[in-house]
């Protein structure tokens, strides 16, 4: 058996081999280049090992500083299309009617010039405002109470009566410009009332708005008149939504009421917008980076900071993650631009954890090389790789988007450059110990400087040799892996795996020019270096007469190998592995698109149990919380082949121009009258989705959902149809006041370019793809059925959801490029294999065990009851470039044993692996799993998300590496020349008689 023969590493670092592809050299020729680069390598590091580590080193702090002196080191700007996919015909209808909403000409004032923007005339509670919800105990009573509604008053008084509050209000019509002009301050006198406070509403409803200044509290009977009042609104359908707004689900079945007292209310606090010398261009604008900043610096993070000490939390202690209760009650608190601020800091936190993990991976590297010099060396050498990587895809690659996503890869890098060290390490002891090994009975002699530089490059040329081939090998399929998420029509994943790609190779670099200087420099003045972890002889020669050992081969001789080299271990553990895999891979072909949309935060986060309780705590939500359709008549498109070009990594900077129908003609009666029944029949469509449940149609109930501005033009004109140029005429007068009519009669350079209907769905804002995709699929159906129906001048026909088609699109593509990843992966990783092992048997075997390792790793996904969301399916790229690592470096070595050691029988080659690569495997895993599992501390849940799948990835990746392909081997492994590429290409050309009999016998 394997296991009783003695163990031996006979490296022959320099032996060229001749005979074992036929005696034809063709292996020879091959390993040539690495035998050469190794020892010159070998010889300038040895004669001066300072300098050459100093050279590197500089060239390695140079990159990072020219790349700050150009571009800069920096996160890139942040944009609101970077995760749009621009090629898609769903988003490309979408930037259409954006693009056409901003081209729009303005309503001239009187003098026949645009006014200038209004300030802060207009709200949105669902991006600047402020949502508070009370929870009370159930009573008779319910949560209106005096006592409820002054503590209520008090809490929103932090956010009306907050300093900066008259700066960021809302402003009535013209009282910006007035206040402007008058050079006056604001403050709290000009700003609106806040209309959905509840607060206000009880308070301003009996006339004590002295009491509500000074939160003084109401009497009782004040209080139950406005209650029973809301309560009784529950019960008419024309006031059912008005009064449902304040009042919880609890009193409610569906859309009747049925009886007794909320326990819940809320009110949405609002601020104005635009701010003070910006463009008023809606949510777009408030959606910017730079508008959520400046309403975050002007006026949340003051106010957050109160809110919080208020309730007794300090803003630096995780505040969101907190109970607030005051006073009996229960609050529930939540805001986009509080929510983006919370996002950021969570994101920053997290990549702080970073720090942790190359803490735990310095200390490993410390115990695995034994120096803890080594350790130092290398965590710098790999948390430089970050920003040398930077200078290749920045400044030569010239892709300028970097964010957070990017630097997650900091916990992938900090396992695979470890992993180099450690195949590096391992090669340089084992050469020491070869050495010591053929000295040993030898009369020792005093070595001169010659024979130790000699020696010194010997040992580096052997270890770097090694390294060059076993590492490119698991650097190329990884890098790959990576690259193969170019793919992904999505810029910020084919980015990032871009920037994987290019990080890996870099590590690849940097460990076959500086690590091999920096054991240099450790051998050569190990005197000044101490050596506190002595366990694996690389400084075994600081203490004359100290024989070299290496404890992971002493480990893998007494403990591992005797078990896994038997043989019916293997075949019970083959069988075990190959069924749970195959189990596996059936389970992950079960995951299913979310049922929920993607979860920044944990369930007990304030963000995720307002958004729970915002949707389902209340008889009725807000018309904000619904999607708003728009349907525009008269656009084709949008043309992105124009000057000044689509940046492809700002693509938020300029994304085309509209492309406008030009038989549009909306003059004609029959045109009008088109339009007419298009928007009734809109108003009556069904619909039996779950989106649409409770109310059954497609559109909320109720004449002002949809918003017909054709209907309110022939009221205005008693019902008289104009047609031609009076049409146009009265269109023009008409659109200076209706509401919103600048963009919804898009005339533009005088002309009538198109129109829009707006509709208020029944379908919630920021729903799962599972929840809105039907409903796009139901509005494209309506839009195929009313060209159809439509004269010749309205067939151009779009329809769009602002932001939720484009989310529901990208994350369908991510799904998608999952599966395309895979694709092209796959081949990609077996031809590199090919390339690496030049053996198909090894190649087909390891290309197996890669496939179960993702394949188990997506069915845990299952059996955890996650879906294939945006974190399974980035994660699972990644999990094959971390798959691939061990596989390699075990089949390269049960390969290298014919070429290194000249074994040929599969069980001396799977004993030959195990003892050379077995512990370079286990302390690869052991630093990515204790880098990956740092992220559980993480708050942002894709990161707990992403620890989850790499800790799993590393786990199945050492259980199918050391046991499944090491039984494999071990039962079915090549023997001689059995699969091998280059044996078959000779036997080709040794004629096609023979040849392919020797061929078949090869493989």
């Amino acid at each position: 058996a394997p296991s009783e023969r003695p163990l031996h590493l006979p490296f022959r670092p320099f032996e060229r081999s001749a005979g074992l592809m036929g005696g034809d050299g063709m292996e020879e020729e091959a390993n040539f280049f690495s035998h050469r680069v190794s020892r010159k390598a070998g010889r300038v590091i040895a004669a001066r090992p300072c300098q050459a580590c100093s050279c590197v080193c500089f060239l390695i702090l140079l990159l990072p500083i020219v790349l700050m002196a150009t571009v800069g080191i920096g996160l890139s700007e942040e944009g609101p299309k970077d995760w749009s996919i621009l090629s898609a015909p769903v988003v490309e209808r979408g930037d259409a009617v954006s693009l056409a909403e901003d081209a729009v000409d303005c309503l001239p004032v009187a003098d026949g010039t645009c006014p200038e923007t209004s300030e802060r005339e207009h709200a949105d509670p669902g991006i600047i405002g402020f949502t508070l919800m009370y929870q009370g105990s159930p009573g008779s009573a319910g949560i209106f109470t005096p006592a409820n509604l002054q503590e209520m008053c008090k809490i929103e008084h932090m956010f009306v009566g907050d300093a900066s509050y008259p700066e960021v209000c809302q402003l009535p019509v013209g009282v910006g410009s007035q206040i402007r002009k008058a050079g006056i301050n604001f403050n709290t006198t000009h700003c609106s009332p806040q209309m959905l406070s509840v607060v206000q509403r009880f308070y301003l409803q009996v006339g004590q708005a002295a009491k509500l200044a000074k939160c003084e509290a109401l009497t009782d009977a004040q209080v139950e008149a406005v209650s029973a009042g809301m309560h009784d609104g529950l019960k008419s359908p024309a006031t059912f939504a008005q009064n449902g707004f304040f009042l919880g689900s609890d009193v409610v079945d569906g859309t009747l009421y049925k009886g007794g007292r909320s326990a819940t209310t809320r009110s949405v606090l609002m601020l104005g917008y635009p701010l003070h010398g910006r463009k008023d261009n809606g949510w777009k604008d408030l959606i910017a980076p730079d508008a959520t900043e400046a309403y975050s610096d002007l006026f949340f993070t003051d106010f957050g900071n109160d809110f919080f000490k208020y309730f007794g939390f300090d803003a630096t202690e995780k505040p969101m993650m907190k109970t607030y209760k005051v006073s009996g009650l229960e609050v529930i608190f939540d805001g986009y631009i509080l929510s983006q601020v919370e996002l950021n800091s969570a994101i920053n936190s997290d990549m702080s954890l970073a720090l942790l993990a190359m803490v735990f991976t310095t200390l490993y590297l410390a115990f695995h090389t034994g120096s803890i010099f080594v350790a130092l060396i290398s965590i710098w050498q790999i948390v430089f790789s970050l920003p040398v990587a930077l200078f290749v895809y920045r400044l030569i690659l010239q892709i300028t988007y970097f964010r957070q996503l990017h630097m997650l890869l900091v916990f992938v890098i900090l396992g695979i450059g470890a992993d180099n060290v450690f195949v590096f390490s391992d090669a340089w002891n084992q050469h020491e110990a070869a050495c010591v090994a053929k000295e040993a009975g030898g009369e020792e002699k005093e070595k001169d400087q010659a024979a130790k530089t000699q020696e010194l490059a010997d040992r580096i040329a052997s270890a770097l040799r090694h390294s060059m081939t076993s590492v490119f090998n698991t650097c190329a399929t990884t890098s790959m892996a990576f690259f193969a998420t170019a793919v992904s029509p999505i810029m910020p994943i084919l980015s990032m795996g871009v920037y994987g790609g290019v990080l890996v190779m870099i590590n690849y670099l940097m460990l076959i020019t500086f690590t091999p200087c920096v054991f240099a420099v450790l051998h050569s003045y190990r005197k000044f270096v101490s050596c506190p972890f002595s366990y694996t002889g690389l400084c075994a020669r600081c203490r004359p007469g100290r024989k070299a050992a290496v404890l992971d081969a002493d480990v893998m001789r007494k403990y591992v190998l005797p078990v896994l080299s038997n043989r019916v271990f293997a075949l019970v553990s083959f069988v075990v592995l190959m069924c749970w895999g195959v189990a596996n891979c059936i389970m992950a072909g079960q995951l299913k698109a979310p049922l929920e949309a993607l979860a920044w935060f944990p369930k007990e986060h304030m963000a995720e149990r307002a958004k729970t309780k915002g949707e389902f705590g209340f008889a009725a939500n807000p018309s904000s919380q619904q999607s708003v359709v728009t349907f525009a008549f008269g656009l084709k498109g949008v043309n992105r082949d124009v000057a000044p070009l689509v940046d492809m990594w700002k693509p938020h900077k300029f994304y085309g121009v509209p492309v406008y129908d030009t038989g549009f003609d909306l003059s004609t009666k029959v045109a009008q009258e088109y339009l007419d029944g298009f928007c009734d029949r809109l108003r009556k469509a069904k619909c039996d989705e779950e989106a649409c449940k409770p109310f059954g149609t497609l559109v909320m109930p109720g004449t002002t959902s949809v918003d017909c501005f054709i209907e309110g033009f022939h009221t205005t004109n008693g019902g008289t149809f104009y047609e031609g140029t009076d049409f146009l005429t009265k269109l023009k007068d008409f659109r200076k006041g209706y509401p919103l009519g600048d963009t919804m009669i898009g005339v533009t350079g005088g002309t009538l370019k198109y129109v829009e209907v707006k509709a208020v769905l029944t379908l919630k804002r920021q729903q799962s793809d599972s929840i809105k995709g039907p409903i796009m699929n139901a509005l494209d159906r309506i839009v195929s059925d009313e060209i159809a129906l439509a004269p010749a001048s309205l067939k151009s026909i779009i329809q769009t959801v602002p932001g939720e088609w484009s989310i529901l699109i990208t994350s369908r593509a991510i799904s998608a490029g999952m599966w395309q990843g895979f694709a092209v992966c796959f081949p990609v990783v077996f031809l590199v294999l090919i390339a690496a092992t030049s053996n198909v048997i090894v190649s087909l075997m390891a290309v197996f065990c890669i496939i179960f390792v993702v394949g188990n790793v997506l069915g845990y996904c299952w059996m955890a009851g996650w879906s294939l969301g945006i974190t399974e399916s980035i994660a699972a790229i990644i999990v094959i470039g971390l798959a691939v690592d061990y596989v390699i470096h075990l089949g390269h070595m049960y390969l290298e044993a014919s070429h290194t050691a000249h074994l040929e029988k599969r069980a001396d080659r799977w004993r030959f692996a195990m003892a050379t690569m077995g512990g370079t495997v286990v302390a690869g895993a052991a630093t990515t799993f204790g880098a990956g599992l740092v992220m559980q501390f993480c708050t942002i849940v894709f990161f707990k998300q992403m620890s989850t799948l790499i800790v799993m990835t590393i786990f199945y990746s050492v259980i199918y590496s050391m046991v499944g392909l090491m039984s494999a081997l071990l039962l079915f492994g090549p023997e001689g020349k059995q699969g091998d590429l280059y044996a078959m290409w000779a036997a080709c050309r040794g004629g096609c008689g023979a040849g392919k009999a020797d061929m078949v016998g090869h493989v």
